[in-house]
C-alpha cells in the first residue's frame, strides 16, 4: 500500500488492459499503467483514484513513505531504470523551480561487461526507515545490490539517487534490521 497517513488506505498495482487483443489479435501492445485505490472507509468500498501510464517494462513497485515521514508515492522498477511517481506532488528542478512532471528517472548502474543490449532488472528490495530519513536497498538480477534514496524538500522530491552497494547471491526477499 501507499503511504497515505491517517488518510483513507490507498494502494498502487501494476495493469494491462487486454480487451482490444481479445477483438483484434493484431492490435499493437497495451501500454501498462500505475493505478492508484483507494478504500473508502466510510462507504466500504474501494475507488479507482488515478492511473498514468508507465514503461512496459515496470514490473516492481517499492512504497515510499508518507505523511510525516517522506514525500508518498511509489518507486516504478523497470528495465534498467527506476522512476519516482506520485498522484499530485510536483517535483522541483535542480534550479528550484518547480514542475509538474511527475516523473522522475534514474538510471540504474551497470557493470562494465554488462552486454548494452541486456536490460536489467530489480528482484527485491527492503525499506529502512528511521525518524528522519529513510533509503531502501534494491536487488538486481546479478545479485548487486544498490541504495536508492530520494532528495526532496517537504513533499516535493528533486530527484532519485541510485548508488552501487554490494554483491550478494540474488535474494527472494531482504530485510533490513535495526541494529545493522
Amino acid at each position: 500500500g501507499v503511504d497515505v497517513g491517517f488518510e483513507n488506505p490507498v494502494f498502487a498495482a501494476l495493469e494491462v488492459d487486454y480487451s482490444d487483443l481479445d477483438d483484434d489479435p493484431d492490435a499493437e501492445e497495451p501500454q501498462k499503467q500505475l493505478v492508484y485505490y483507494e478504500l473508502d472507509l466510510g462507504l466500504n468500498h474501494v475507488l479507482r483514484k488515478w492511473c498514468t501510464p508507465v514503461d512496459n517494462t515496470a514490473h516492481l513497485l517499492i512504497p515510499v513513505p508518507g505523511g510525516t515521514d517522506g514525500p508518498s508515492g511509489v518507486l516504478v522498477c523497470s528495465e534498467n531504470y527506476i522512476t519516482f511517481k506520485h498522484n499530485s506532488a510536483p517535483h522541483i528542478n535542480e534550479d528550484g523551480l518547480g514542475t509538474d512532471d511527475k516523473d522522475l528517472k534514474a538510471v540504474i548502474p551497470r557493470r562494465q561487461d554488462m552486454a548494452p543490449d541486456h536490460g536489467l532488472l530489480i528482484v527485491s528490495y527492503a525499506a529502512h526507515k528511521q525518524k528522519d530519513m529513510f533509503f531502501f536497498l534494491v536487488q538486481s538480477e546479478y545479485g548487486d545490490i544498490y541504495k536508492v534514496t530520494l532528495k526532496y524538500v517537504e513533499e516535493r522530491v528533486k530527484r532519485v539517487e541510485i548508488k552501487y552497494f554490494d554483491t550478494i547471491p540474488v535474494t527472494n526477499a531482504m530485510v533490513v534490521l535495526r541494529a545493522g
